[in-house]
């Protein structure tokens, strides 16, 4: 049985959250609330937290008023220098802070419990890991979906070799979503035109020569990938770069770290695991199924919507010609419910009662 809505949902948008350097990032508040007068409830809850540089006004539906109706505080919030948050993109070197910041404010507000656990997919899995390497007051779980683990040996590089895959990021979703492509129609045009083929088919590219020297801040970062091959350099030791660096320092929160055979982090996804299931108290498991990156949504959703929105039901498990049947089913919003139901409310049952989450593997895989 799928668990039901009990709350009405109650919703403050564009809440700015300050960080220590004052820059003010936009977030998304939404609480439950008296389902007859849409109220927000007096008595505090747990709250989650998800982060994203992919607008977080493409989730709400999704991820706001679902889990809000389901008793929780739910905060989704533009990252540094993307949509409505405040600051300049450097892809994720400032996550780390910026996350843990966000957790102490949230765990401090007055409609929260004091308990903030996280969640979210690739980028939105990255910030995640990059927060619990400062141990924020207040944490108290993460589901981490497809993430990295140390961007140099598997990510932004493997084993060293730089990724191209990051190129075609800096010129579709990361162009594309730039402040300054949201403010100058031009400036959106000219990335809208690129075809990244011909991009690599005419590479190496240099600096000032492509279409990143519209974007001087994103072309930096992207060069700076491509160019610091050093193991030792100071974007590779970065909290919000290379979690495995901190591992021994990081929070001791209950944790799951779940990916798919055919993702681009499966590595990582495991690396994570093993570097911190035995080195931490707290419960940790690995979850990982014949997914690819993301997995497919409901309903016909493209995967350019899927890195907007996170999975739903990882319903009709594919990869390439492969089919996987109803064994590769996974209902992931139910499965997250029920691991923060147990970790933060102390429901065994969760989710209706279906599959207790006391039961669930340390390592299930398919």
């Amino acid at each position: 049985m799928a668990s039901e809505p009990r709350y009405g949902v109650h919703a403050h948008l564009n809440v700015m959250v300050e960080t220590r350097d004052g820059t003010r990032l936009a977030t998304d508040v939404y609480r439950p609330a008296d389902p007859e007068t849409g109220e927000p409830i007096d008595e505090p809850k747990p709250a989650l937290l998800d982060r994203t540089p992919y607008d977080k006004t493409g989730g709400r539906l999704r991820h706001g008023e679902w889990y809000a109706s389901r008793g929780y505080v739910i905060a989704i919030q533009d990252v540094r220098g993307r949509f409505d948050s405040e600051g300049d993109f450097y892809i994720h070197v400032n996550e780390a802070e910026d996350g843990a910041d966000t957790v102490e404010w949230l765990a401090n507000r007055p409609y929260c419990d004091g308990q903030v656990a996280t969640l979210g997919t690739s980028y939105g899995a990255w910030v995640q890991s990059a927060l619990a390497t400062q141990d924020p007051d207040g944490l108290a779980g993460m589901f981490v979906n497809m993430g990295a683990a140390n961007g140099r040996e598997k990510t932004f590089r493997h084993n060293g070799a730089f990724e191209q895959r990051w190129l075609s990021w800096a010129f579709t979703l990361g162009a594309g979503f730039a402040h300054e492509s949201l403010a100058d129609p031009e400036v959106q045009q000219t990335f809208a035109d690129v075809d990244f083929r011909e991009v690599l088919k005419n590479g190496p590219i240099e600096r000032g020569e492509s279409a990143l020297a519209e974007l001087p801040q994103y072309e930096e970062w992207a060069f700076d990938i491509m160019e610091s091959g050093s193991a030792s350099g100071d974007l590779w030791q970065n909290p919000g770069v290379n979690f495995e660096r901190y591992y021994d320092q990081s929070a001791d929160v209950p944790t799951v770290y779940s990916g798919g055979w055919y993702d681009s982090y499966t590595g990582a996804t495991c690396d994570n695991f093993r570097g911190l299931a035995d080195k931490k108290d707290s419960d940790h498991y690995l979850l990982v199924g014949p997914w690819t990156h993301l997995a497919r949504l409901p309903g016909g959703h493209d995967h350019s919507e899927a890195l907007l929105f996170p999975p739903l039901t990882w319903e009709t498990p594919t990869a390439g010609d492969l089919a996987f049947g109803e064994e590769a089913i996974r209902k992931y919003r139910e499965t997250r419910l029920r691991f923060f139901d147990y970790y933060l409310k102390g429901d065994e049952n969760g989710s209706g009662g279906e599959d207790p989450w006391d039961d669930h593997p340390r390592v299930e895989y398919f």
